[in-house]
Parts: C-alpha cells; structure tokens; sequence
C-alpha cells in the first residue's frame, strides 16, 4: 500500500516537471537547467560572482537569499528521503536558480529584482525539518510536499519566461511589475499550502489546494489580459491611430494575376529582407508618376508587406493625398498600435509606459510627434527583426514627408535590425534625403511584363463584353499590343488609356487613338478634357464643377452630397430635389472614380495636372474654392434651413433628400472660405458678402456672445479691414470648429439611405475619426459606438477624463489612484530663521520640484527678507525655468522678479526654450515678452531653433501671428542666426511663406532676408522658400550697389550645403558673372567674381561638374523652362 501511494506522489512530482519543461520552448535554456544539480554548485557560482560585482562596485548583497536556499536544501533533503525522488527532481530545484542569476546579474535593477524575490520566498516557505516527524506518521503530507514543488516551478517558470523576451533590459521596469505580480500570486499559494501541514488534512483538502493553484494562477493571468487589452483598447480609443487594412485588402483585390512576381526575386530586395551582409537598412522603391496606381509600385509595397510577415514583424503605412496629413503624427501613431497588436508583450510596454504612471502621457502620445517618435522607437528596441513599408510619401506636403524621413532615419540609426522600405515616385527632396543611405531600385522598367499582362485580360474582358463583330476585335487586340510599351512604365497610362477607349462606342474613333497614343500622361489627361470641352455647355459645366469640387474641397465630398451641390443655385432660396443618380464616368471619363461613395481623381496627378500644368486652364483653384464657398453659404442660406420650419417641414425635407449637403456645408463652409480668401488681398469677394450677411442676421445664434474675441490674425483673415464684421463670423466659427468636443446623436430609417449613402452610419462623436469617414453598416456604427460609452467619469474637472470616463467603476479607481491620489506630505522644517542659506537654497528648489506653490508662497516672504535681488535669483533662476510650474514661475516672477526686466528675460525665457518647459513658455509668451524691452530685437528666435522643439515654434508662431508682431518688428527679428534642424528648417519655412501670402512679407523683405541667410547658413529649404516669396536671387542693398550678390556669398564656402545651394540659385536666375569690389584690405580696389571663389572652383567634389558646366547646364535648364 505505502508502494503504490508513494508512486502517486512521484507522479505528483513527474506531473509538475513535465508542466515546467513544457512552459519552457527553448532547447537551449533546457539544457543550460542541467549545469546546476545541487546545492554546492550554487554556491560554487555565487562566490566569484559576489566578487566580481564587489571588484565592479556592484556589490547587491547576495546573503538575502541564503534563507531561501536554507529553506530549499531542507526541502530537497525531505523529498529525497520520503518520496525518494529521482534526480533530475532535485536537479530543477537547483539549476534554475543559477540561470536566474547569471542572467539577471546584467543589469542591477534585474538582479536587485531576483535577489528580493528569492529573500521573500524564503521568509514564506516553512521550515521543514521542523515538519519531520509529521512526514513520516502521515502519508497525506507526501501530496502537499507535491504542492510545494509546483509552486517552486511556478515561480521559476514566470521568471525564466520574462528573462528569455527579446531586449528584456530595455523594458525592464516596465515590464517587470506584472511578472512581480504574478509572482505575488504564487506566494499567497505558498502560503496557503502551508496551512496544510497538520496532522488533520485530508485528501479532498489536497486535492481542493490543487485546483486553487491553478485557478488563482489562470485568474490572475486572466484579469491581467482583461485589464491590458481594456488599456490597450481605451488608449487606441483616444488616440485613433489610422488604419491601413482596408486600403491594403482593396490593393490585393485589384492586382492583376502574376503581376509583382519579380520583386521578390529581385537580388536587391531579398538582401535588404534577408539583412545579408554590407545590405542597406533602406530601400527605395522608386517609381514615376503613374506607377504606382492600381498595380505599380503601391502594390509592390503590399507585396513586401506580405513577404515580410513571414521574416518578422510587418508595419506599413499607405498614405495619400486624400488624408491631407499636415504632420508625421497619425503615420508615427499607426505603426505603434501595429507593432504593439502583433505582441502581447509590447502591448504590456506601450500601456506601462503610457497609462501606468503618475503623469498623463496619453494627451503626449496624441498630441506630441517627438513623443510619439520616441515610443515607437522604444518600442523598436524590444523588437526582433522589423520591416516598415511607406507608400505614397510623394503625394503628401513637402514639410511633412521631409520631417517624417530626417525623423524616422535618424532613429533607425540606433535600431539595425528595422528595416525601412520607401515607395515613391522620384521626388527630388526625397531624393536628396534618400540618396546617400538607400539602396535605390527603379521599377519603372521592370513593370513592363506586369503591364502587358494587365493591358491583356483588361482589354480581353472590354472586349468579351462589347458589340464589336470577331474581325474587329482581332483589329483592336493588334491595336493594343504598343500600349504596353508606349506606358513606359506606368500603370496609370495604361489604365486611363484602356478606360477612355471603354468610352468610345465605334470602331473608327478607337483606331484613331490608338494610332496616335499620347506621350505621357500629361497628354492623355489633355486629351480626355480636350473632349470635355466639346459637351454642351451645360455638361462641360456640370463636369467643370465635379472637378472642381474634388480638386479643391477641403474634406472628400461624397456622391449624394455632389448630387445636391450640382443643383443649388446661388440666386434661389429653394433647393430643388435631386432626381438622379451621378454617373461620373460618362461626364469626367477616366479622371474620377467612386470609392466607398466618396468621389476622388484616379491618381493624386490628376489634380496637378488640372491646377497647376494643364495648357489652356480648365479649372483655377481661387475660382473653384469661390464657387463651393457660395455653394455652401447658399445652400445655408436656404429654405430648407428656415429657422421657423415645422417638425413636418422638417422630416419632409429629411425624406426628400433635402439635407443631403447639410453636414459638408454646415462643418466646411468657414474653412472653404478660410481657403479661399488666401486667393484675395484685401478685400472678400463680392458674391460672398451678401451670403455672409444673410447668415450673420438671420441665422445668428441669440444666445451667442457675438462681443466674445476671436482672433483673426491666427486665421490670415486681420487683412480684411474693410469687411470685419464678416471675417470675424468666419474666424467665429473657425474658433468652435477647432474647439468642439461635444457629441450629438440621430437615428434615420434606412429607407432614407438612397440620399444620404453611408452617411447614416456616421459616428455621432465628432472627435472619433469615423464622424467624417463612415462605418460600412448600422450593425457596426451601433458597434463602435459602444466603445464611446464610458459612464464612469473623473470628478476632477480638469482631468481629460472627466468627460473621456471609463467603462468600469475599477478602472476609474485605479485611475484615480495612479494619478490624483496624494503624496506623502513633505516635511516642512518649522524654524526657517534657523536655516542656513545653503540649507534655504535646497529647499526652494525642493518645493520648485516638487511643485509646492503653497508652502513656497508661505516662505517667500522670509527669503526675500534676507536676500538682495541678484542673490535671491541666481542659485534657482535656471531651476524654475527648465522644471518649474506655471503656478510657481507666477508667484517668484510676480513677487520678486518681474518679465520686464531684461535680465530675468534673457535668462528666465532661453532656459524654459532650452529645456523645453512648454506651459512655462506658453505663460511667458502669453504676457507679450517678445514686445517689451530692447530684447524685442533677438525675438528668441536664436533660441528657438536651437531647441529643434516644434511644439516651442509654434507656440512662438501662435503668438507672432495672433499679436501681427511681424508687421511691427525689424525683419531680423525673423532670421535663424545658425543653421536648423531640418524640421525647424521646415516650419520656418512655411511661416516665410505663410506671411507673404497675407501679404506682410515683400519681394524686398524676402531679398534681404535670402542675402542674409547665406551668410550664415546654406539652407536650401529655406532659401526655396525666400524665392517662392519674390527674392531676388541676385539682391544687394541699395546703398551698396557693389557688394556681394546672394551667390558671391555661398560660392566662398567650401560645403556641400553651399554647393547645393549655388545650383539651385543658379538655376533660378542667380548671375554668375557679378562683380565685386574690394574696398578695404590688400585688395582694395580689385574686383572678383563668383568662379574665382575657393566653393567655385572645388564644386565638382559635390555636385559632379565644373564651375563652367554648371554655369552652361542651369543656363540649358533655365531656356527649357
């Protein structure tokens, strides 16, 4: 009998190794378990290691766990005598241990971590020599000693299974309190079960202790899944980082069969995937206009995509000229929830590092690009092999897509096993960042084969379905074959050619287009307009306004909404109902498709072609965003819109159709006229007045303060003097446009869908990006709106979430605890008199850290008292601003210090702009520092850039603009006095530019500033902006008609920059045959020419050409225009 009880203990035993290897994957760390057996080679390993950290001061104090293995080695002796165990049992009670601190020895916080977990578990595990005599009286005890070794492989599992992660050390503290806590878990199991030796346990008793350990352990794990992925999902919420799956599922469902077969075949990509030595971390799919769409180069990225999954993670982002983005942000905010979707590990990180701290980082995380970057980056470093693939890069702003490269690249630096994948076209500032750390591969010609085999099955179904008899369809497959080559490359050309011929319905306007294949889209495009213009007048209208619209609209205008703006006339107060359907194809041909209801250009080019490039203009943007201006403020201005309709007017209206444009008009019409009136000087345009006036009488809001201030300089609108009352109802409803937080809801039958299309499952929250791209069915808007509903909000009014809330009354506990709880009250002394003035000192950069604005107001008084101004200033000036509160540079700077003074400015403000306190410089901005005192002349602005914080120039830009301080201050006041990072280079930039559309910056102002700029620095950003704002590239100042020219003054630089710079100079205009004259020093009298200068004659080093080449080559490039 006691035979077979003691072989059910050992199963006990076998049972619980068994679960312990299983846990554990790695054939590597299994046998690396073995080089431990017994006691004696843990501490044989212990005592060169506690020597080794006392030689490198890092000595951690290893005697803490000798109660724990006291309390093992009696545990192995007690097994090995009553349940006469098998070595290798007693073998995993020793050897994880070693691996535990060999591994966690490299960083001291990990090993800090071990060594006070293992002192713990030793003041928990009984002593069990103590429990001898009841081992030997009660066979029972056998099945608990059984509990106690699975607790013992619980706590190494969870242990081991941490330190195994990828890059551990990077995210320890973030990742370790769930593993201590988990840990935690096992204890109270250990605890439990040593209630159960005593000599009346029973079986069921063991056996009820058994099924609590493993449900307390799945519980916990459970509740912590739960907890991370409600985090993870409320944080995702907020944020609302943009997806790309259903662009990516629409690209795979458009590819031709066996199109982009050859990338992945080609040398260059699989040595960048595969990280083959001396490989490129980037690669450039490059491309020309029209190779991307449908199969070209975007879906060679989707390609990589799926390659790629099988090598590591898979991030992507295919961005486009309809999302309009003005900022890396929502990008940066995409690949973070990928990465952290795909690991369940990087999920725990992102919602530590973001929700579980004291301070709230999730406003940081939306609203901060440089914090976005640095999480994604951290994130990165506990990565293994990653690959990032950008598409469409080309078609967003120049500022954006330049900040996005300089950005990312200089962060990849650092992270060698992510690789990035750039798919574009060739764009020379992509180019100039590119070039010198991509592998570059041009798939322009290697398209050739996927075109052929889409111009094949595109042109065999057109022809499958037409009326054409069989000789004339083997005539137009002949006709077809040079379409293919004459494409050169690009999908697009093919596809609008295929499309335009779909539209012609005989057989002899077919033969004559395809004899005659345009060059070029360019000229495709021209031909599909020059047929546009022989409509009738009423159709060539009618088309001119569809292109207008989805040219210029500020948002995608949608099919139902375009039906309802085609029909409203400027002169009627009524809105006739639509009574048909929109067929773009017939009117716009090829130019426009329709996707998800929203109208769009085939191909971002089709937009420049039509605004900047078409021959005999067809559409002007100034004309186009005038005419959707007095669309929508007719349209408000409607009946349908009386203030004084019926419940019935109104759901007639509803049922009609009638409100098909209300939600464009009613959000978009003051940034239209916000973008329109960028195309007029002074005055607004007389159509537009009337409308304005209408709206402001008759439609006003009674119980909106009309008096309130609006700031008009901050829209570009103060220029408008002689119609204020109207520019200030626009920058009104600008102002509640950038502020509205609040969300309204309405339900409409589905009957009504015909007018509205998928706008009905629009989600009511304004913020929630789904408001103004719309949910494919009710059952998912009801869905996602769920998500929304969030009634347990924070009582403190300031907090976001007071109106954000949260799903249940635990999560806004712990909320509350993690972020209002209070502190420990600090110690305040009681005698400050008895205080030495180091001691004083201390402690007011204490209370300026701690931010104790009470306890310092209460003090501030005996300071004074013994201090002279200088020396009260000094020990802590620096202190307050680089980490001092508003409220507490508010009270030292009101008591004592004061903005006015100079001095304090010239210190007090560089140090808040160095160290990049934003609200402290926010609050001294907002006192009008830059406009007092004779440091108005510097303006910051050195400062400024020095930082290469963004959200430090824009409050600086903010408060420029909202004062008009740049009409009022010396132009210098405006000029970086050294170079800027790229993407202060950037902004700056597009304030030059800003400013001289509202016309505060002249030709003259810009030819000095430009003379002054390559002085001290050889910005090429900068100085494109300077000429984009009517610089003359060959300036010098009136009273010195002989001086340097703007190109005299780079070509005397020896840089890469200043080489760069004279090209592009040159190119513009810029004389390289100037004189100048010496009028001081050994050549006084002499004068010289720019190809004399030392950056003359060395500018083949960088550009590859000889002063007098490039001299001929611009000159050539110039006549070609």
């Amino acid at each position: 009998m006691a035979s077979s009880s003691t072989d059910q203990v050992s199963e006990v035993f076998e049972k619980a190794k068994a679960d312990f290897l299983n846990g554990i994957k790695d054939q590597k760390l299994r046998s690396q378990l073995q080089k431990a057996t017994t006691i004696d080679d843990i501490w044989d390993y212990t005592e060169p290691l506690q020597n080794d950290q006392g030689s490198n001061n890092r000595l951690r104090a290893m005697r803490r766990i000798g109660p724990y293995i006291e309390r093992l080695q009696e545990y192995a002796g007690i097994i090995e005598v009553f349940v006469q165990v098998k070595p290798d049992i007693l073998a995993l009670i020793w050897g994880p241990i070693k691996l535990l601190l060999q591994v966690s020895s490299n960083l001291v916080a990990s090993f800090d971590a071990i060594l006070g977990v293992m002192k713990n578990m030793g003041s928990i595990l009984p002593r069990f020599n103590e429990f001898v005599p009841l081992f030997k009286n009660n066979e029972r005890m056998k099945y608990v000693l059984g509990l106690f070794f699975q607790d013992i492989l619980d706590f190494y599992l969870v242990s081991l299974r941490f330190f195994r992660l990828t890059r551990w050390k990077v995210f320890f503290a973030s990742l370790w309190p769930a593993r201590r806590a988990e840990i935690q878990v096992i204890a109270e199991n250990i605890e439990k079960h040593r209630l159960l030796l005593c000599n009346e346990i029973t079986l069921n008793d063991i056996l009820e202790a058994h099924t609590a350990r493993k449900r307390a352990l799945e519980h916990y794990a459970e509740t912590r899944e739960f907890q991370e992925r409600q985090d993870f999902h409320s944080m995702e919420t907020y944020i609302r980082p943009p997806s790309y799956d259903a662009d990516l599922d629409r690209i795979r469902n458009t590819r031709c069969e066996g199109t982009g077969s050859w990338l992945v075949q080609d040398q260059q990509f699989v040595s960048w995937a595969e990280g083959k030595e001396k490989s490129s971390q980037v690669l450039w799919l490059q491309g020309i206009p029209g190779a991307g769409c449908l199969i070209g180069k975007t879906f060679l990225a989707s390609t990589v995509v799926d390659r790629t999954k099988d090598l590591g993670h898979s991030l992507f982002a295919l961005v486009s000229y309809r999302n309009a983005l003005d900022s890396p942000l929502p990008i940066y905010h995409s690949l973070i929830f990928q990465l952290a979707s795909q690991d369940l590990d990087l999920r725990t990180v992102l919602c530590s590092t973001i929700m579980n701290t004291t301070k709230d980082l999730k406003r940081d995380l939306k609203g901060d690009s440089k914090f976005a970057l640095n999480t994604f980056s951290k994130l990165l470093q506990a990565t293994g092999p990653t690959y990032i693939t950008i598409d469409g890069l080309d078609e967003i702003d120049d500022y954006t897509q330049q900040v996005f490269l300089h950005l990312l690249l200089d962060e990849l630096k650092s992270l060698p096993h992510a690789k990035l994948l750039i798919s574009s076209r060739r764009v020379e500032r992509i180019e100039r960042i590119l070039k010198p750390v991509a592998t570059i591969l041009p798939i322009d010609h290697k398209n050739s084969g996927c075109i052929e085999a889409y111009v094949s099955q595109r042109g065999r179904k057109w022809l499958e379905n037409s009326y054409f008899d069989c000789d004339a369809r083997t005539e137009v497959r002949q006709l077809l074959n040079p379409l293919a080559s004459k494409a050169d490359g690009m999908f697009l050309y093919a596809r609008i050619v295929l499309e335009d011929l779909e539209m012609l319905q005989d057989l002899d306007s077919i033969r004559e287009q395809l004899r005659a294949l345009p060059d070029g889209l360019d000229e495709a495009y021209e031909r599909i307009l020059q047929r546009i213009a022989k409509y009738p007048l009423a159709a060539q209208k009618q088309c001119k306004k569809i292109l207008s619209w989805i040219a210029c609209s500020p948002v995608q205008i949608t099919r139902h909404e375009m039906e309802q703006a085609l029909i409203i006339q400027v002169d009627q107060k009524r809105v006739p109902p639509v009574r048909s359907t929109l067929n773009t194809l017939p009117l716009c041909g090829p130019l426009v498709e329709v996707e998800d209801e929203c109208l769009k250009f085939v191909h971002f080019t089709v937009k420049e072609y039509l605004l900047r490039n078409q021959n005999n203009k067809l559409l002007d943007e100034g004309e186009a965003l005038l005419e959707i201006s007095t669309t929508c403020l007719a349209y408000l201005c409607s009946d349908c819109l009386d203030p004084d309709l019926s419940d019935d007017d109104i759901e007639r209206n509803i049922i009609s159709g009638a409100y098909r444009l209300l939600n464009f008009a009613h959000h978009q019409w003051a940034e239209c006229l916000r973008l329109c009136t960028r195309h007029f000087r002074d005055d607004l345009p007389p159509q537009l007045v009337p409308l304005l006036g209408h709206i402001m009488q008759d439609l006003a809001n009674p119980y909106y303060n009309q008096d309130s201030e609006t700031n008009l300089g901050l829209w570009s609108l103060n220029r408008f003097k002689s119609n204020l009352e109207e520019v200030e109802a626009i920058s009104r409803s600008l102002d509640f446009r950038n502020i509205m937080a609040t969300s309204y809801d309405w339900r409409l039958d589905e009957d009504i869908q015909k007018h509205y299309g998928l706008a009905v499952n629009r989600c009511p929250f304004i913020s929630c990006r789904f408001h103004s791209s719309f949910l494919r069915s009710r059952t998912l808007r009801d869905e996602h709106i769920r998500h929304h509903d969030r009634p347990f909000k924070c009582a403190l009014e300031a907090c976001e979430y007071s109106t954000l809330g949260f799903s249940s009354r635990g999560q806004l506990e712990h909320h509350w605890a993690q972020c209002h709880q209070r502190p420990t009250e600090f110690q305040i002394p009681g005698d400050l008199d008895a205080l030495q003035r180091e001691d004083l000192d201390a402690l007011v950069m204490e209370y300026i850290m701690r931010d104790e604005v009470q306890e310092m107001e209460r003090i501030l008084p005996s300071i004074i008292s013994r201090s002279s101004k200088s020396s009260f200033r000094s020990p802590f000036e620096g202190l307050l601003a680089s980490h001092g509160s508003v409220a507490m540079a508010r009270l030292i700077l009101g008591e004592h210090l004061s903005l006015d003074d100079d001095t304090v400015r010239m210190s007090f403000v560089p140090h808040a702009i160095k160290s990049c306190n934003i609200p402290v410089i926010e609050w001294a901005f907002s006192t009008g520092i830059i406009n007092r005192g004779r440091y108005i002349s510097h303006n910051f602005i050195s400062e400024i850039v020095a930082s290469g914080s963004i959200e430090v120039f824009n409050i600086w830009h903010n408060n420029i603009l909202s004062n008009d301080y740049f009409v009022s201050m010396p132009i210098a006041c405006f000029l970086p006095g050294h170079k800027c990072s790229p993407v202060i280079e950037l902004e700056l930039a597009s304030f030059w530019i800003g400013q001289y559309k509202s016309g505060n910056l002249d030709a003259n102002k810009a030819s000095w500033l430009l003379k002054e700029l390559v002085t001290s620095s050889c910005s090429l950003v900068l100085a494109e902006a300077l000429v984009a704002c009517g610089a003359d590239v060959n300036y010098r100042t009136a009273n010195r008609p002989r001086s340097l020219s703007p190109l005299h003054q780079v070509v005397r630089k020896t840089t890469a920059e200043a080489a760069y710079l004279a090209e592009y100079l040159l190119l513009s205009g810029a004389d390289p045959l100037t004189e100048y004259t010496y009028t001081v020093g050994k050549n006084k009298g002499q004068t010289a020419t720019p190809c004399s200068e030392p950056g003359a004659k060395g500018i083949s080093k960088w550009l590859g050409k000889t002063w007098d080449e490039l001299v001929e080559w611009a000159a050539d490039e110039r006549r070609k225009g």
